[in-house]
C-alpha cells in the first residue's frame, strides 16, 4: 500500500496493491484500479463502517491525528520481540524517550499499555500499602491519580483545586510532613492547564516525585532530572503523534532502589 500528498489538495491518496484489492472488493465494495483519497468527505453515523479509509480531523484533546511517518509505520510487517531488529528499535526508542524528557534515567521505555496503565505502573511498583501518598487535583487526572494509589492500598492526601487553576506548590509540599510520594499533572488533560513541577522538585524532601506527562511529552519543553522528578508516565496519542497503546515511562535509579515489590509481590504484572 503506497500513500502519497495530493498537491496542493490537503488529501491524502492511498495506492491499493493487487493482492489486497480482492479482500476489499469483497468486504468494502472497493473498485479496482480507483484512487481512495483520505479526505474528509460528507459524514453520516453509518461512515465508518461505509467508507474506513475516509480520514477524519481529530480535534479533541487526544488522540489526536498521527504523523503521516506513523500512520504508515502501523502497516509494517511485524517484529518478535526477541528479535535483534526489535530490540534495537526500542533501543533507539529509549534513547529518543530519554532526550524529549530530559532525563538520563536507563530504565526509560514504552510500555505496551495506555497512558493509565502508565500512571499505575508508577503507583504499584514504588507503593505499599500504608504509605502516604500526596496528589495535587487541579483536574480529572489528578483525581484518577488518587484513585489509583488508593487502590494500590495508599493513604492519600489529596490536595484539592478549583479546575483550571495550576498546582499551589506551598499547599502540597506542607499537606504532610513525611510522604512516600508527591504526585503531580504537569499538564492537565482536562483543563489544558500547566503546573510547576520543578517547583515541586525542589521542596519534596526525600519524597519520591510523580509526574504524570501525558499531555506535555513533545508539546513542551520537559527536564525530569533537572526538575527532580522520579518517575513520569506519558501517553503515545497527544503530541508525540502516534495512535494510542504506548506508555512512555520513565524511573530513577533513587525510585528503582524503593520499589514496593522489594521482598512482596504486587497485585499486578506491569
Amino acid at each position: 500500500m503506497r500513500v502519497t500528498q495530493a498537491s496542493p489538495s490537503p488529501c491524502w491518496v492511498v495506492i491499493i496493491p493487487n493482492a489486497v484489492q480482492a479482500i476489499l472488493t469483497e468486504y468494502v465494495g472497493y473498485t479496482p484500479g480507483v484512487e481512495l483519497s483520505l479526505d474528509g468527505g460528507t459524514m453520516t453515523e453509518h461512515s465508518v463502517f461505509e467508507n474506513p479509509f475516509v480520514g477524519r480531523q481529530l480535534f479533541g484533546p487526544g488522540p489526536c491525528n498521527p504523523y503521516p511517518e506513523a500512520q504508515l509505520a502501523l502497516g509494517l510487517p511485524l517484529l518478535g520481540h526477541l528479535e535483534p531488529a526489535f530490540i534495537s528499535a526500542m533501543d533507539a526508542t529509549s534513547e529518543m524517550l530519554r532526550q524529549v524528557w530530559g532525563t538520563q534515567n536507563h530504565r526509560t521505555l514504552p510500555l505496551s499499555a495506555t497512558g493509565s496503565a502508565g500512571m499505575e505502573a508508577a503507583f504499584v511498583n514504588t507503593v505499599r500499602p500504608g504509605d502516604v501518598v500526596v496528589v495535587a487535583v487541579n483536574g480529572r487526572f489528578g483525581e484518577r491519580m488518587a484513585e489509583v494509589a488508593s487502590r494500590h492500598g495508599a493513604e492519600v492526601v489529596t490536595v484539592e483545586h478549583e479546575y483550571g487553576t495550576p498546582v499551589d506548590v506551598e499547599r502540597v509540599i506542607t499537606a504532610h510532613p513525611n510522604p512516600q510520594m508527591i504526585a503531580a499533572v504537569h499538564a492537565e488533560t482536562s483543563t489544558g492547564v500547566v503546573s510547576d513541577i520543578k517547583a515541586l522538585g525542589e521542596n519534596k524532601g526525600e519524597a519520591l516525585l510523580l509526574a504524570d506527562c501525558v499531555t506535555s511529552i513533545g508539546g513542551m519543553e520537559i527536564k525530569l532530572d533537572d526538575w527532580g522528578v522520579d518517575l513520569a508516565h506519558a501517553g503515545s496519542q497527544k503530541c508525540l503523534g502516534v495512535a494510542p497503546g504506548l506508555a512512555p515511562f520513565t524511573i530513577s535509579d533513587r525510585a528503582f532502589a524503593n520499589a514496593a515489590w522489594n521482598g512482596r509481590r504486587t497485585g499486578i504484572w506491569i
